[in-house]
């Protein structure tokens, strides 16, 4: 016969406060300073957000974006100086709209 485990989640209360080192009015004073001691303070860890340079840089890390450029170098080599200043416009037009996309993105997610 199997052993079913009931998780802390699943337990009543007040058998949680028998189970773990704590009471109804939370961690005794002692306890929560070794925590803190121990662990450190509960806070996620915060980076500072890519400026709109680095961004705009970050858009041209891609596979396609590679292709695109180098299609512009090859007309370029080729003399159709056209196409690749609308693949050039392209290039950029994209990166521009992908900036701004991922600028309004992180600054939702600090929010």
């Amino acid at each position: 016969m199997a052993t079913t485990v009931v998780q802390h989640h699943q337990k009543p209360v007040d058998s949680l406060f028998n189970d773990l080192p704590s009471h109804s009015q939370g961690l005794k004073a002692t306890d929560a300073n070794a925590r803190l001691s121990r662990n450190g303070p509960n806070i996620l860890p915060t980076h500072p957000p890519p400026t709109l340079v680095q961004i705009f840089i970050s858009q041209f890390r891609n596979p396609l974006i590679y292709i695109l450029a180098i299609a512009a170098v090859v007309s370029t080599s080729l003399g159709d100086h056209s196409d690749a200043i609308f693949i050039g416009m392209v290039l950029v037009l994209n990166a521009i709209i992908g900036t701004i996309q991922e600028f309004n993105a992180e600054k939702s997610a600090q929010a």
